[in-house]
């Protein structure tokens, strides 16, 4: 890469800052989001746990309570369980996205790693009006696309080898990345509990192989968990493109953003 002519001028330096910056918004909302639940989630359980030692004559907030009266238990754990699913779905979506703005940002920032003999589709020189910079914009997001069809581990390691990020990760978190992956594409691609099988007699059976009520095994802490993994990796990549590739160290990035990777990473990744 070094061989290579790099644009470093601050419009591309503050276009993957915004890159950086909009999955940190994505965390934010996230972690909002799960304040929110738990807030009234908490506020319900206290209610129920005072249930008839409350009276009030105002008739606004008997309404209120009336309708956490009609929240049954059943609703309340189907409601934790489709929260902590929605929260490890969404977390693995930031990261992704993530992946995906920065290999395309890497393509444009330098198109030779997109490779000589890669072909352009017709289609994208069309719509792209043939012009120099939208034809390599349409094959950077073309080739981005392709490799987000990768495993995030084999996502990383593109990185690594076409861009020459070091990505320095230990066995520990790339452990705990398959786990949190896995578990993702579990919750995303299978929720039944059902075991099919077929009889010699011909007929086909069905048992149970996982709970009817709870089908993937995911605990309350595990989307906190995973959000913390996919933010420490992102941020280690994150950091990885500002130093090695854009030049930039963290003290010339926006001050609360250079802060915010040192002092995250910094610390120690979560672990199973």
């Amino acid at each position: 890469m070094s061989t290579l002519h790099i644009n470093r001028d601050k419009t591309t330096i503050t276009t993957y800052v915004a890159i950086c910056q909009t999955f940190l918004d994505g965390v934010v909302r996230l972690i909002e989001a799960q304040a929110a639940f738990g807030s009234v989630m908490h506020t319900l359980t206290t209610y129920r746990s005072q249930k008839g030692k409350l009276k009030s004559d105002d008739e606004v907030l008997t309404e209120i309570l009336a309708m956490f009266d009609n929240i049954s238990l059943e609703q309340f754990w189907s409601a934790q369980y489709v929260n902590m699913i929605s929260s490890l779905v969404y977390a693995a979506s930031l990261f992704d996205t993530f992946l995906n703005e920065s290999t395309i940002f890497l393509f444009l920032l330098i198109p030779d790693a997109i490779g000589k003999t890669y072909q352009v589709p017709l289609r994208s020189l069309v719509d792209a009006q043939s012009t120099r910079g939208s034809i390599l914009t349409e094959v950077a997001k073309q080739r981005a696309r392709e490799i987000s069809f990768k495993s995030f581990k084999d996502r990383l390691s593109f990185l690594r080898d076409t861009f020459g990020l070091p990505i320095a990760l230990t066995g520990k978190t790339l452990q705990t990345l398959d786990h949190f992956t896995n578990l993702r594409n579990s919750a995303v691609h299978d929720q039944g509990f059902l075991a099919l099988s077929l009889e010699t007699s011909g007929c086909i059976k069905h048992g149970v192989r996982a709970s009817p009520k709870f089908p993937s095994n995911i605990l309350p802490k595990d989307s906190d968990k995973a959000e913390r993994t996919f933010r420490f990796i992102a941020l280690t990549v994150a950091d990885d493109i500002f130093k090695h590739i854009l030049k930039a160290e963290t003290g010339a990035l926006p001050r609360h953003l250079g802060q915010f990777i040192e002092k995250m990473l910094a610390s120690s990744p979560p672990e199973l």
